[in-house]
């Protein structure tokens, strides 16, 4: 069966409070039983002494003059007094526990007449019970031992006065127990109660729902925990929406090709599509086979990159030149557009540590999309410049730009641009993505600036040393 954190933590901090109690209790009990019994042996002792001082001052002292002495000293103690000769025969006594005429076992007599004496006996069954015994030798001024005075007490007084003590801390240990446990209660729940918010959210995350928020109310390590838990959680409705997107994405970007060449083929096979417009359709179903073959191997570089599958082999890459090349072999789109390219003539010529294939598609895509979305008669300019190890190109097209409020968006996956793609549908929506992707895997940068109607332009940055060079 299941505890609950609060249960256990309830009962584990109960189960420290009594025993601390209980050990505080009988340290308590015991220093206050020996603190009574050391109180009691000095009121006897010093009531004794002034009896055996009286008597070896007087030098005689009649039966009267005893009794009077000892009584005005159970005034004080409060105890058992009496008197014994050398003997140990009790000459007068208070009258409580000892009769006169009564005589003090041998060995106990003996012992008194050596000196004070404290001992906690019966007397061998002089008395009753076990009492506290205080004995001192009345000796007179010639040194000669003439009689001891006992001075005894019963423990009873003790006992009550520990068992009033114990009482008095039992119930404020009680009152004491009760907050403690009820302060617990409250601290533990406060103290778990994100935990089990962390619990439910997880739950409900296990099933998709990412709705779930944890309330932070605390500045401690479970109040951090749970901020990071919040974060967690919208790291991961992020991820999930956009897995979706994704698979949205990908489910139109295949299906709308696979249509296509479905249906020019049906239209052929069939024969909807006469034998003078098959090369025509034939042609359309090539292009959106390419088209496909595209989505494919963006995809298949994209899941590479994103599982670090991917290493780089950096080596030194003229990037003038790369840029130059990849532009020549957009000839014939150039030509037929009539587009006016600028600033191969000012190209820096430059060198930088980047792995070859892979830069080659950064600009292969930047290059294929300037001059896809240049107007007829319109220009592509290149252009780039060094600074602090720093290698910057740029490419620039007319046209009519991307509109402002699409500029943050520009590099997600499979984003695009209406307004500025509306006349080319073979976009895949990954380039720029995986455009991004590339050049951050090379640590660069890459931004785009545009002003709609004007131009549009693309800055690369990349490093012109290794990790290891100075």
């Amino acid at each position: 069966m299941k505890r609950s954190l609060v249960k256990k933590f309830f009962f584990s901090f109960s189960v420290v409070a009594l025993c601390s109690l209980v050990l505080l209790g009988s340290i308590i009990v015991a220093f206050t039983g020996n603190y009574c019994l050391k109180e009691k042996q000095t009121e006897l002792r010093t009531s004794a002494i002034w009896i055996s001082n009286k008597i070896a001052s007087t030098g005689s002292v009649s039966y009267f003059q005893y009794k009077s002495l000892i009584n005005f000293a159970l005034n004080s103690t409060g105890g058992d007094i009496f008197i014994t000769d050398v003997n140990g025969n009790v000459l007068i006594s208070s009258g409580k526990t000892v009769s006169e005429g009564t005589i003090v076992p041998h060995n106990f007599a003996t012992e008194a007449l050596k000196g004070e004496m404290t001992i906690s006996s019966n007397m061998k069954g002089f008395f009753p019970q076990k009492r506290l015994i205080v004995s001192v030798p009345v000796v007179m001024p010639t040194g000669k031992t003439v009689a001891v005075v006992y001075n005894t007490s019963s423990y009873d007084e003790m006992i009550i006065i520990i068992k009033d003590i114990t009482a008095l801390f039992l119930w404020a240990s009680i009152l004491v127990v009760v907050f403690l446990l009820f302060a617990a209660y409250l601290m533990t729940n406060r103290l778990v109660r994100p935990i089990k918010e962390m619990a439910e959210a997880s739950h409900c995350i296990s099933k998709g729902d990412f709705s779930k928020v944890i309330t932070v109310d605390r500045d401690d390590e479970i109040g951090e925990l749970a901020m990071e838990f919040n974060h967690m959680i919208q790291s991961l409705a992020a991820g999930e929406q956009m897995n979706r997107s994704f698979v949205a994405n990908v489910s139109h970007e295949l299906k709308t090709p696979m249509t296509s060449i479905g249906g020019f083929i049906d239209g052929i096979l069939d024969g909807t599509i006469s034998a003078d417009e098959q090369d025509k359709y034939l042609k359309i179903v090539s292009a959106e086979v390419k088209r496909l073959s595209r989505i494919v191997v963006s995809m298949l570089n994209l899941a590479k990159i994103e599982s670090g599958e991917i290493e780089l082999n950096p080596e030194r890459v003229n990037l003038s030149e790369m840029i130059i090349n990849i532009a020549l072999g957009f000839e014939h789109q150039i030509n037929e557009k009539n587009i006016d390219i600028r600033g191969f003539d000012s190209l820096p010529v430059t060198n930088v540590y980047a792995d070859s294939d892979l830069i080659y598609q950064v600009f292969y895509n930047l290059c294929e999309n300037a001059i896809k979305y240049t107007p007829e008669g319109g220009y592509v300019e290149f252009g780039g410049f060094e600074r602090d190890n720093m290698t910057t190109f740029y490419i620039r097209n007319s046209g009519k730009g991307i509109p402002e409020e699409e500029l943050p968006h520009i590099f997600d996956r499979f984003y695009k641009v209406d307004k500025s793609r509306g006349t080319d549908r073979t976009g895949t929506g990954l380039g720029l993505y995986l455009v991004k992707t590339l050049v951050s895997l090379h640590r660069g940068t890459i931004t785009v600036k545009s002003v709609e109607g004007q131009y549009c332009e693309f800055i690369v940055t990349l490093s012109d040393k290794t990790d290891t060079e100075d």
